[in-house]
Order: C-alpha cells, then structure tokens, then sequence
C-alpha cells in the first residue's frame, strides 16, 4: 500500500559561516544520515523550517524575499518559518517569521499527493544577505542520471518503528530516475507489497541512491542541481512522498518544480512584495487582485472543479445538498477528517474531494445519494450542465 507522504529527505547538517552559500571548503561530510552527511553552515541558505507548536515538522525553500515554497500535505497547521539557522537548537540564529497566507496548488490531490506544491506568503521580507534559490522551468531537466541533492532536518533512521529527527541540516546526493524506471519500481516494504505502476504522474520526479534518502520532516524542502556558488543553484523538486527511506527498489518522488513554475510565478508576481528578477514580473502580472485568497468561486477543467470554493448548494437537477458533515439521510465517508484540505467542513456546498468528473454532492433526497452540480467552469466561463448520478465514485488509495 502506499505510505503516507515520507518526504524522506536526507537531513542536511553543519558548520561555521554566513548568511551565503560556500562550496568546496575541503570539509569533510559525516556520514550519519540516511546517506547522506552534515552540510556545511550557509551552504543552503535558502533551506527553510516550518516550525509549529511541536517544533520543526516540514522544510521549505525561500524563492522570494516574502515567500516560501514547500509541499501541499505540509499546508494547514499553525506554524512559523525558520530562515538561516543552520542547527535547530541554535535559538539566536537566524530569524523566525510569521505567515500571513498560505496558497496549495489549485490541482493538488492528497490521496495521489499529485502537484505537492505550497506557497508561503511571509507577514514581512526576510533579510536582504539570505540567498534565495532560482526555480527551474525546463520540463527536460534534469535528466535521468543528473545528480541532485536534497536537504533538510528530517528523520536521520530508516526505520518505520523509531525516528530522529537532525539538529544540523543534512544532505544527500541522489541521482535523478526517469518516471519511466520510476513507474517500474515494485516489491515488499514492511512485509507488504507495493508497486509504483499508476502513482507517478508527469508532475513528479524520481531520484535515488545506494543508502540514501530523504525521510520524514524533510517534506516541502528542496531538491536542486547544486552549482559552485548556492545563488545559482536549481531547484528541480520538493520533496513529496516514497516508499519507506532510502528503500533499495522504491526512489524518493518529488513534486516536480517546472510542471508548476508558471503558477508559481504567475502567484508570485500577484502577491509577493519583492518577486525576483528572474521572474521577470511585469504590470499585467499584477493587475489581478491581490487578496490572500484564490479566486475560488469557479473551478478549473484542470483539477476536475476539486478548486471550487463557492456556496452553490443544490445539484443540476435542482435538489439540495446534503452536508457533508451530516450523515442523513445518506451515510457516507467523504468528511472533512478523511479527505482534509478538500473544502469539505459544516456547509454544504458543493465540492470534488475524490477526483470525481467535477463538482458533486450528497443530496438530501433519500432516493438521491448524489448528484453533480452546476458550478461555474474558470476555463470557459460556462457552467456545466450534465445531471446523470453515476454507480459509484471514484476512489484512490490515501498516501
């Protein structure tokens, strides 16, 4: 079965030194991680922790003075980001700052974990000498074999039944997999077995090596192509999901950076105080309004309507929603606990939890379990307006 996104991502570690990147210092890495070793202090300067009551639990990357980018199934908690503190408990490093919005990808799944992508809008810029990373936008990069290297403060033990998180941050070189391999990888974790066949979409991408990993904690944080100098390093991926840490038949899979650069951009421009030069921002870009909230009165053909946000609360052929949090006259088991961050909750407007055709609801008609509604269609500007009740709903398997 597939595990819950394990973001296995090598814990990168420690040393002495500034606010930017440094390469090459003839240091040697300790090999205590799962594969990988201590990085050197202001290697990755733009490596982030989300830091929530519990303390750290996901990393992220700075892309923007004001923004932060990390996975999807990170999203939703209580949390302040962490920048330029290269060891945890060094409490005087660094700056800690509040969010002020968080934005998912409009077409992210959490049972799939397909398009893992989250921005994270700062309340305030982050100090003017932390490098960011330069996103990647070239769908044939990188190429299988390239070597890339993850990081992070996450488990340091590849074990399913104890777990260490890292005080330093870590990192471990990987070589990229093409989905084509990827999809191949199949056997037994943890005595069950398990296939990637029909999990790894063109949004993702695989790396690996012998012993090596990212593991969980390490979620959100980044993949890159390193370069002699951290400001021009690449980031290809953020890390997602796997099988089990550092597994030898199953890669690590990442949310794959250029499937997403231009959302990532075009949102960046709208909301970011400070978007980079790279970007290439211009006055139309930022001529949308700029709420902390997506335009989510509509949904978009992409995600199947699974973005629609809005309160059309009876189906196509005119019968009212049941709520979702209600169990009459329907039972049923998509509730906001089994399918969180879907917009389900105590309404009952119309929503697409489980990558259904489109926009659908349980109906309070006892001889009516559940109907597609007409919403508002962003791609067209059209609703829809098909009212058939299919035999059942489409499932997927809960990473």
């Amino acid at each position: 079965m597939k595990l819950s996104p394990l973001l296995v991502l090598i814990q990168l570690s420690s040393s002495e030194g500034g606010l930017h990147g440094t390469r090459g210092t003839g240091l040697s890495k300790e090999n205590r991680i799962i594969g990988g070793g201590l990085s050197d202090k202001d290697e990755y300067p733009y490596a982030v922790s989300l830091k929530g009551r519990g303390g750290h639990f996901c990393g992220g990357s700075l892309i923007a003075r004001d923004v932060v980018l990390s996975a999807a199934h990170c999203s939703g908690a209580n949390f302040d980001v962490v920048i330029g503190r290269h060891k945890r408990s060094s409490w005087s490093e660094g700056e800690t700052i509040s969010v002020k919005a968080e934005v998912s990808h409009p077409s992210y799944r959490s049972r799939n974990t397909d398009n893992d992508f989250n921005l994270i809008f700062l309340s305030r810029e982050a100090r003017a000498d932390v490098e960011l990373v330069t996103l990647n936008s070239d769908g044939a990069v990188p190429e299988s074999r390239d070597s890339v290297t993850s990081m992070g403060w996450g488990d340091t033990i590849a074990s399913a039944s104890s777990s260490q998180l890292s005080n330093t941050l870590k990192e471990v070189e990987l070589k990229a997999v093409s989905n084509q391999d990827c999809r191949a990888a199949k056997g037994f974790v943890g005595g069950y077995y398990s296939s990637y066949a029909g999990a790894i979409t063109s949004n993702m991408l695989c790396a690996q090596a012998p012993g090596g990993d990212s593991c969980q904690g390490d979620s959100g944080g980044p993949l890159v192509l390193k370069s002699s100098n951290a400001n021009q390093d690449v980031q290809v991926g953020v890390v997602s999901w796997g099988m089990g840490c550092a597994d030898p038949v199953f890669p690590g899979v990442y949310a794959r950076v250029s499937s997403a650069y231009s959302w990532i951009r075009s949102e960046v421009c709208r909301r970011s105080s400070n978007a980079p030069a790279s970007f290439e921002c211009t006055a139309t870009d930022q001529d949308f309004p700029t709420d902390t909230e997506l335009p989510t009165t509509c949904g978009t053909e992409d995600s199947q309507q699974a973005d629609y946000r809005g309160t059309t609360s009876s189906t196509s052929s005119g019968r009212t929603c049941q709520a979702w949090s209600a169990q009459t006259p329907h039972t049923h088991s998509r509730n906001e606990a089994a399918y969180p961050n879907e917009g389900l909750g105590n309404h009952n407007y119309c929503r697409n939890p489980d990558n259904n055709d489109r926009a659908w609801c349980y109906t309070t008609d006892p001889e009516s379990r559940w109907e597609f509604c007409s919403v508002p269609n962003c791609a067209s500007a059209t609703t829809t307006t098909a009212a058939t009740t299919p035999s059942t709903t489409a499932t997927t398997t809960t990473v």
